[in-house]
């Protein structure tokens, strides 16, 4: 016999996902601002359409059967589909209110964006921004190139990872910073004025894990030094490279910008030679005009950069 599952709807699965990640049903309760009866007749409302249960009582808790466990993936997959497009309408719905959304790296977001947001606001203090954390450049564009936000900042350099993506977007740069050496203060490091492959021989390194050209510039500067690379550890932004600097894991490969927050003044930086620049720009799609809060969020972004660079 065919079941009728049509009546199970996004809250329904919203509800199912909470319940699958709380202890029990008054922290979900809590955590969708809803009742307890309300969660259990949720539960038991989609028990009754699959007529298989979903969740056991075990001394007072929740316990998902097997059941529940092979629909984890296909009902997150659809939270996801459901938020990101209650994203975009809600986007489209404050477009005239000034909302703009962003993707950004961790450095940008440490840097670039919250001075710029500050200098959009004195202009325009009802804008508001919605953003959105990513590590690396792929997962930038692709928040960019579905629509899901206004604009992206991150990393740029020679080797583009997305040539299709980057096709549609229109790019610009933002600021250029050359790769530096990160070591705690007092490190023998910091009587060098520039740090050679040949100064860090025999030095644990952390570095950030890439997709773009940087890292094989350096495994390149390396090579031609006959100097091994230590590598103790790759991360996935600089802010986690100077974290683990400043616990004592080793030396840090990174973006001097993230250091311009001001977070890391126990950590002391030099230039890497040879020179490898690390560009950072913003991209949005070429096919969807920015609003002018968003234009003038652009402009403040090439301000801050400046400064940033100037610095």
């Amino acid at each position: 016999m065919k079941m009728d599952t049509s009546r199970i709807s996004g809250r329904h699965l919203e509800i199912f996902m909470t319940v699958m990640t709380s202890s029990t049903l008054v922290e979900t309760a809590e955590k969708l601002m809803i009742s307890q009866p309300a969660v259990s007749k949720a539960i038991r409302q989609m028990e009754n359409e699959i007529a298989l249960p979903l969740f056991e009582r075990i001394h007072g808790r929740l316990v998902p059967t097997p059941f529940a466990m092979r629909l984890l993936p296909h009902a997150q997959a659809a939270v996801d589909q459901l938020r990101t497009a209650q994203r975009m309408f809600r986007n489209i719905a404050d477009r005239m209110s000034g909302h703009i959304t962003i993707a950004t790296t961790s450095t940008s977001l440490a840097t670039l964006v919250p001075d710029a947001a500050r200098l959009v606001r004195e202009k325009w203090p009802q804008t508001t921004f919605d953003i959105v954390p990513e590590l690396i450049m792929h997962d930038v564009l692709e928040q960019v190139v579905s629509r899901r936000v206004d604009i992206g900042i991150c990393h740029r350099t020679s080797k583009e990872v997305d040539p299709q993506s980057v096709h549609l977007c229109e790019c610009t740069e933002l600021c250029s910073h050359a790769m530096a050496v990160a070591f705690p203060a007092g490190h023998s490091l910091e009587r060098s004025k520039v740090i050679r492959p040949a100064d860090l021989r025999d030095i644990p390194i952390i570095r950030i894990r890439s997709e773009l050209s940087t890292q094989s510039f350096v495994d390149a500067a390396f090579r031609r030094a006959k100097a091994s690379l230590m590598l103790v550890a790759e991360v996935g932004s600089s802010f986690a490279v100077a974290n683990m600097v400043r616990a004592g894991l080793g030396v840090g490969l990174l973006n001097p910008m993230q250091l311009a927050a001001g977070t890391f003044t126990d950590i002391r930086v030099r230039p890497f030679s040879p020179r490898i620049n690390i560009k950072t720009a913003a991209y949005h799609l070429s096919a969807s005009p920015l609003t002018e809060q968003a234009q003038y969020f652009l402009k403040c972004l090439l301000q801050v950069g400046a400064a940033l660079q100037s610095e």
